[in-house]
């Protein structure tokens, strides 16, 4: 993916992450329930994003984490 792409995707993860914030995860009616995605899923998926476009801008690896912590 492009850096642009990349960018673009961030954009819609992190509207989805706003979405879910104002109450828009789930909706139920009297014969069913319906959940959108969840939270941590994005949450993650944010962070991946966020590394790809960290390494394409700064080159190299970014660690995110810290392995057994």
């Amino acid at each position: 993916m492009t850096l642009e792409q990349l960018q673009e995707e961030l954009d819609d993860v992190n509207a989805a992450i706003k979405a879910i914030r104002n109450g828009a995860q789930s909706y139920s009616t009297p014969s069913r329930s319906v959940t959108k995605v969840s939270y941590e899923g994005l949450l993650s998926e944010r962070d991946k994003l966020e590394a790809q476009i960290a390494a394409l801008t700064y080159g190299g690896q970014v660690l995110t984490g810290w392995p057994g912590r």
